[in-house]
């Protein structure tokens, strides 16, 4: 519960820090640069997707329209670099939005969020890393969905990516073995699944600040150990048809044995 009212307590800071930087830059900037008060509304609604409550949710899908209503059409971007940052900030929008979607539990809307993210990825530079980072969250998405094939590709090319541009340890690389460790977890891969989740959990040991999620570690030993469980199941269920088989032929031994001896008694009395 500390933990919980923690992080909940930083969420309401950084709703109400987002409310006053908006409030000063409209009083400062007249102009109102878009990339500012794109990042102002983007922050705001990050924080409230955050708390993870309806009315919370509903406010966070406001605050990334209006972060979107701030951007120019991309074709009115002459100078490259921004026209690059334009379509950074659309794919992150909504990316963003197809979170909150989810969380809402409406997941054909979510995945078509994502959907145009990747659109205005596909305009960035070939690698750009945005594009491997929305497969993480976009995965869980089609995970939901039931769409496991899709969902363990995109995962592999975010892990891929991020393996050949970070150390061993980094919050990412954690993020994506979970990620399809869940994955291999729905389709029965329970060796795949634990291996990633190991993997995650051993990356997420490396990182201080992790002790401070007590519920995340937790989580993850629980996810650990049903996947585990499941591993086992197959050998006992197989020792349990093993144990049935043996019981069933001890029966008929017995009951052999006891027609044997009936029909031994029976010939004795009959000489």
């Amino acid at each position: 519960m500390a933990q919980t009212a923690c992080h909940m307590n930083h969420c309401e800071t950084a709703i109400e820090l987002s409310e006053i930087a908006y409030k000063l830059y409209s009083i400062f900037y007249k102009d109102k640069p878009w990339d500012i008060f794109y990042y102002i509304h983007q922050g705001w609604g990050l924080a409230l997707l955050k708390k993870k409550e309806t009315k919370s949710l509903d406010l966070a899908l406001k605050q990334l329209e209006k972060a979107l209503c701030c951007l120019p059409e991309p074709s009115t971007c002459v100078d490259k670099i921004r026209l690059q940052q334009c379509h950074e900030c659309y794919a992150l929008g909504y990316a963003i939005i197809g979170s909150i979607y989810r969380e809402m539990q409406e997941y054909p809307r979510s995945k078509q969020q994502y959907d145009k993210a990747l659109r205005h990825c596909s305009e960035l530079p070939q690698g750009h890393p945005y594009v491997y980072y929305l497969y993480i969250p976009f995965g869980k998405t089609l995970r939901i969905m039931k769409e496991y094939n899709q969902a363990i590709d995109y995962h592999t090319q975010a892990l891929n990516f991020i393996e050949n541009e970070y150390l061993f340890g980094h919050y990412e690389l954690a993020r994506v073995h979970r990620a399809l460790g869940l994955d291999y977890a729905e389709i029965c891969q329970y060796e795949l699944a634990l291996k990633h989740l190991k993997e995650a959990v051993a990356m997420y040991n490396t990182m201080e600040w992790m002790n401070l999620l007590p519920a995340r570690k937790q989580m993850m030993a629980e996810e650990i150990e049903r996947i585990q469980n499941m591993l086992t199941m197959p050998v006992l269920m197989e020792t349990s048809e093993k144990e049935k088989s043996a019981n069933s032929l001890e029966k008929k031994m017995e009951k052999r044995k006891i027609t044997k001896k009936i029909e031994k008694e029976k010939r004795r009395k009959l000489q």
